[in-house]
């Protein structure tokens, strides 16, 4: 699972994100790049020599020749940056490698979606309307918490922060839903 080198260079960074067929999503993917990014960095201070060796490897499993890869480090190394843009620049996409299976994701997407749609609607069923109400909201907001907790760890950020912006934007969503219900039983004189 890591990122495509001969020597190995980058999977310590790729192992401590989540498996490549995790339901994350593509601000997830983002920051599994971000994440990946920082770690190459880190490498390319420590062992620069290692890191263009690495370039040059990938550069010719995409089809240049051992001289014009060779080249191409060696011109990008003389650069202030050159050296880490052209190593960015050569990194595969966040979710590429053979742990990338569309059936998994598939899966993930239906259990999310099903778990997510579920939680709120559940208290309905078993519940009188009153208790429902505020066991659906508070259910609804503990797994909304839940999810920017588990966003904020995935990506590497602060966590209060990420929490909140992912149950505002949930409460958002809530908010348009509910007066687009009283829009529509306006406009059409029902209820």
């Amino acid at each position: 699972m890591g990122i495509a080198t001969a020597s190995g260079v980058y999977a310590p960074a790729r192992a401590r994100l989540p498996p490549n067929n995790s339901p994350a999503g593509s601000g997830s993917e983002q920051d599994q790049r971000r994440v990946g990014l920082e770690h190459l960095r880190a490498l390319q201070a420590q062992d620069p020599g290692r890191v263009a060796a690495d370039i040059e490897i990938r550069l010719q499993a995409g089809g240049l020749d051992a001289a014009a890869a060779s080249d191409l480090v060696a011109e990008s190394g003389k650069r202030a940056g050159g050296l880490p843009a052209l190593a960015e620049a050569t990194l595969p996409p966040p979710m590429a490698g053979k742990g990338d299976n569309p059936t998994a994701r598939a899966f993930w997407m239906l259990a999310s979606d099903l778990s997510a749609s579920l939680l709120p609607v559940l208290p309905f069923a078993l519940l009188p309307i009153l208790p429902a109400r505020v066991v659906s909201v508070v259910l609804t907001a503990a797994l909304m918490l839940a999810l920017g907790v588990w966003r904020a760890r995935l990506g590497r950020r602060r966590t209060l922060p990420t929490a909140l912006t992912t149950l505002g934007i949930a409460a958002a969503a809530g908010a348009v839903g509910l007066i687009t219900g009283q829009l529509v039983d306006a406009w059409f004189g029902v209820g």
